[in-house]
């Protein structure tokens, strides 16, 4: 899109940024009383001069210095009133909102979405985004408003005061701003590609930022600083030769600037020399006709930033574009506790394969991209259904690869099934407030996610009202049964103490007891365990799976995992393969009737 020429870019921006109209407006009033003070000023300096020329009184020219003066300060008194209204009214707002108003569209996406498309690469966007169009906010407000307005004065003073001269600086000006729109259409793919790369090389210092650790180990630190080095240099070869190509092009665009002042100084040395105009003339008309293409001079330095944002805006909008997968469509309003009961009826499912933001060789516009998911060919979930009582503890086994994580996923509302429907409670959890009802779900992962913030924070991060409803007391109760007191009295300052960026200061059995806690925090009715004890050593297992028998009393529990120490004492087993419902009972009847649960279980004995 070239969105320089778009009136739908525009129109876009002025929707997003709507909330700031009147401010703006007013804003624009103090730039045009300004700009109006300004374009008087030179006629007082003419005035000064002819007032030299002609021999007149001292008392004369002392009058119109002073006029100068009064108007110096007039102006210096719009631009303080100015500032201080921007800085009440816009500066740190614009800011605010549009910061709010991206991370909200973050958090709208499913997190399927989440996963389904690079981290590095959202978080580029978003930031390069978010702050160009904060950028261009204030660059139409500080830059163009001003230098617009100042610039239509003085053409229209200058074809006022000659309509000879006036034409050929209207002339100029019309060549001037013909080129820079030809420029802006030419230029404007070029920057996109560039901006492109950026969005990879984003992408590449992430993923090496995030693995730092695999780095060091295996002694690749030359490699990672190679790898990022060569990115640059890619980036920088091309941008090179972009922006070699738009100074070029820029300077034979100065020229006609350049051409066009001299003709107006020749003419108005010319119309002096016949007499038309006093000597006075000759400054008003510089300094008026040097003013407007100055500004116009300037339009250059703006039209090359605002490309560049002008590109990040579009691909933030971009992201805007994107629907949620998952929505909250709140059909079934019934306000009673959720108990606990789920039912997947035969739920079909395959994960996503296409990108959520386009390529960076897609050049298609965004507006004719059907946001259609494409699915993967081999499915997931095939025809899945089983029934979990409420309050009933349940395990899911089976091979890797055999849907296990999917069932939670899907249980979760990371995804919406393909086919079939999952029941809560009777009602289909996609009628269900989304909010609500995740607040009734306690999940611990293999990997547990931690802030770098407090013990307490961590734990109390479910619950809608934080730490401030969760007493010392409440705490102590949830962290006997996640086991938690088994390290608090090791902390400096209890369960304020800050715990390090993902929990560093914790071991892994302890970051995993502060999952189940942070579960347990929210009083959930359905508690999920995804293979929360597999890369935990024998002795944390053990805390962990006592941990869990505690954590699961009186709540609908579903357990996956591998170990069959964990899920053997479970009310009734369901075996996955393939994607496919093999077997449902208990331990000892799985045993006699499912192959491929026996097969698990060999295998377990022969570790």
């Amino acid at each position: 899109m070239r969105f320089f020429s778009s009136f739908s870019f525009i129109k876009r921006v002025y929707r997003h940024l709507s909330v700031f109209k009147w401010s703006f407006l007013a804003s624009l009033g103090f730039v045009a009383l300004s700009q109006g003070v300004s374009i008087v000023s030179p006629l007082a300096y003419g005035q000064v001069v002819d007032a030299l020329f002609l021999g007149s009184p001292f008392g004369v020219v002392v009058w119109w210095i002073g006029l100068s003066f009064l108007l110096w300060m007039i102006n210096l008194v719009f631009g303080y009133f100015r500032d201080i209204y921007e800085l009440r009214h816009v500066d740190f707002h614009i800011d605010r909102h549009i910061t709010k108003e991206s991370f909200g569209k973050f958090l709208s996406l499913s997190i399927g979405q989440h996963n389904n498309h690079h981290s590095g690469i959202k978080q580029s966007i978003m930031n390069r985004g978010k702050h160009s169009l904060s950028t261009l906010a204030f660059t139409v407000l500080y830059e163009v408003f001003p230098d617009t307005l100042r610039l239509l004065f003085m053409l229209i003073a200058i074809a006022w005061s000659h309509l000879v001269i006036g034409a050929v600086v209207w002339v100029g000006a019309g060549l001037f701003l013909g080129l820079s729109f030809y420029i802006n259409r030419s230029f404007q793919p070029r920057i996109r590609k560039l901006q492109d790369m950026w969005d990879e090389n984003g992408k590449l210092e992430s993923e090496l930022m995030r693995n730092v650790e695999l780095i060091q180990v295996n002694a690749q630190e030359e490699r990672a600083l190679h790898e990022m080095d060569s990115s640059y240099e890619s980036i920088g070869t091309y941008g090179r030769e972009v922006w070699i190509w738009f100074t070029r092009m820029s300077r034979l665009r100065d020229i006609i600037a350049i051409v066009t002042r001299s003709l107006v100084m020749v003419l108005g040395v010319w119309y002096v020399s016949k007499g038309v105009f006093l000597p006075g003339y000759i400054v008003v008309l510089i300094s008026w006709s040097s003013d407007a293409f100055g500004r116009l001079s300037d339009i250059g330095a703006v039209h090359r930033r605002l490309l560049d944002m002008g590109t990040s805006v579009q691909k933030l909008f971009e992201f805007f574009d994107i629907p949620p997968a998952v929505l909250s469509h709140d059909t079934h309003t019934e306000s009673s506790p959720i108990i606990g009961s789920v039912v997947f009826d035969h739920v079909s499912f395959a994960y996503p394969k296409r990108r959520y933001i386009k390529d960076a060789d897609d050049d298609t516009s965004v507006d004719n991209v059907s946001h259609e998911e494409e699915k993967n060919n081999r499915p997931a979930l095939r025809n899945v259904s089983f029934a979990v009582p409420a309050g009933a503890r349940v395990a899911i086994v089976g091979p890797s690869g055999a849907g296990k994580s999917t069932i939670v996923h899907l249980l979760l509302r990371a995804y919406d099934p393909d086919k079939g429907s999952i029941f809560v409670d009777d009602h289909d959890i996609r009628t269900v407030n989304l909010a609500r009802y995740r607040r009734s779900i306690g999940l611990v992962e293999q990997q547990v996610a931690l802030f770098d913030n407090t013990l307490r924070y961590n734990i109390a991060f479910g619950r809608n009202d934080h730490e401030a409803a969760l007493s010392d007391a409440d705490l102590l109760s949830i962290a006997r049964i996640s086991r938690v007191d088994g390290f608090l009295h090791k902390l400096e300052n209890g369960f304020d103490t800050m715990i390090g960026e993902k929990g560093i200061k914790l071991s892994g059995g302890e970051r995993q007891r502060v999952g189940i806690a942070r579960a347990l925090a929210k009083n959930p009715r359905i508690l999920i365990f995804d293979e929360a004890t597999s890369s935990l050593d024998t002795e944390n297992e053990h805390l962990i799976q006592e941990s869990m028998h505690d954590a699961s009393k009186g709540r609908t529990t579903i357990v996956i995992a591998h170990r069959l120490s964990t899920v053997k004492d479970a009310d009734q087993i369901i075996v996955l393969e393939d994607g496919a419902v093999v077997g449902i009972g208990t331990h000892k009847e799985l045993l006699k009737t499912c192959p491929t649960y026996e097969i698990l279980v060999k295998h377990q004995l022969e570790k």
